[in-house]
């Protein structure tokens, strides 16, 4: 039996075994990126067409997925490849891909590292190297050029999974001793959310625990400068206390100075790792279907 390979990350397409990706026409590439995005599913045919042709009379729609539909299983089971294969899409009846066969999706290369990370047992060093070393290849330009809705609440439900993916990877490599690798997974939050004051708070603490203070005091002025351009504010009071500290005390020798009343201490880098993803979590809560 052939493998069908969709690639998500990026812009829609496909490919059988060892050949190159093609991307279909847009409707074909949509209709192939709904399919494949909402898990091991079948749909009626009039929640897809209502989903993916909104804008049009019912009619229409139904007439819009029709010919996607015929255009989609040429393209996944050409000549050679038994009609239902890869496509299921009996007429009148529910649609979806045939998961039982070899598909092989690229984003759940992440979801399972993801899965991984967060099953209930204790993952060891090693572990967690080849987790983050798995999840090294993720992009934040999934469904690239699809905008509905749905394809918006995959792009972010994927996006904040790796956010939190990378937290739980910095707390978990910090608990280890592994102060690089925990700011690199850190680093990694801040490619996609450059505005986490805690995140920047955390790369600070660690780099000063790993004796580069410089590169600490760097940090600082990096997220300064990101908030000052994005958002026209300054630091938080938290973030300066840090940063004060940083700059006044020997390297190996810091000690922050006490808040004022009603101000939260500078925190150690584990808890700013874990107060992050419970912000993580709330916003994936809100993100949630309903």
């Amino acid at each position: 039996m052939p493998t069908l390979h969709i690639f998500l990350a990026g812009s829609p397409a496909f490919a059988h075994d060892d050949a190159a990706p093609c991307s279909p026409v847009q409707h074909v590439r949509t209709l192939l990126a709904f399919l494949a995005s909402q898990g091991p599913r079948e749909f009626p045919r009039e929640l897809i067409a209502g989903t993916l042709w909104a804008d049009t009379s019912d009619r229409e729609a139904r007439r819009c997925l029709s010919t996607a539909l015929w255009r989609l299983r040429l393209m996944l089971e050409p000549d050679g490849i038994r009609r239902g294969t890869f496509l299921r899409a009996q007429l009148a009846g529910d649609v979806g891909l045939n998961w039982s066969s070899d598909v092989r999706l690229d984003i759940n290369h992440f979801g399972a590292a993801i899965s991984r990370l967060e099953g209930t047992g204790t993952p060891d060093l090693e572990e967690l190297r080849a987790i983050a070393h798995s999840l090294d290849g993720y992009t934040d330009n999934v469904l690239d050029g699809l905008y509905d809705e749905w394809a918006l609440r995959v792009r972010e439900s994927l996006r904040h999974a790796f956010i939190r993916a990378q937290l739980k990877l910095t707390r978990s490599f910090a608990t280890f001793g592994a102060i690089e690798e925990a700011i690199a997974s850190a680093r990694r939050v801040l490619d996609l959310d450059p505005l986490r004051e805690d995140v920047h708070r955390a790369v600070m603490e660690m780099l000063h625990a790993s004796g580069q203070t410089g590169a600490a005091l760097r940090q600082f002025r990096t997220c300064a400068m990101l908030l000052e351009r994005e958002l026209g504010v300054g630091p938080s009071r938290e973030t300066e206390l840090l940063h004060h500290a940083l700059r006044t005390e020997a390297p190996d020798t810091v000690s922050r100075p006490e808040p004022s009343a009603g101000q939260l201490p500078a925190c150690t880098a584990l808890s700013l790792i874990n107060a992050a993803t419970a912000n993580l979590q709330q916003a994936a809560r809100l993100l949630s279907p309903k």
